[in-house]
């Protein structure tokens, strides 16, 4: 049985929060850029550590070649920039489907910030892998 993206994103939180053995929630964060007003950048993120040390964009997209180019890989990439733009010191990009995953990180391949971990969770599996 497929399960709905928002229950796979609290599965990854709950992974996450048994991995770094610290409770993860969805919430907004202060990026480390303001606006040309001087207005601080507030961005809500998938997962967000206690202690805002670590944060995480979880992405539950299926693959399919047709769908990727024009509608998968452009919102991931953009989340991959807020990611960048995040103080913390962990910064993940989470996959739920090992295909995509493994699409995104060839197709990513030199365009991302080195401080950012391209990950697969196994959700059968209850493991973050880098596939």
């Amino acid at each position: 049985m497929m399960t709905k993206p928002l229950d796979q994103e609290a599965r990854v939180r709950g992974m996450l929060g048994e991995l770094f053995r610290q409770a993860f929630s969805k919430r907004p964060l202060s990026l480390a850029r303001t606006r040309s007003n001087g207005q601080t950048i507030v961005r809500g993120l998938d997962a967000v550590s206690q202690d805002e040390d670590i944060v995480a964009e979880i992405k539950s997209h299926r693959h399919t070649e047709k769908a990727f180019a024009n509608t998968r890989f452009p919102p991931a990439m953009l989340a991959c920039r807020y990611l960048e733009l995040c103080g913390a010191r962990t910064k993940l990009m989470v996959f739920t489907d090992a295909a995509f995953c493994r699409r995104f990180k060839a197709a990513a391949d030199g365009l991302l910030a080195s401080d950012i971990e391209v990950v697969w969770a196994d959700l059968a599996g209850n493991r973050f892998t880098n596939t």
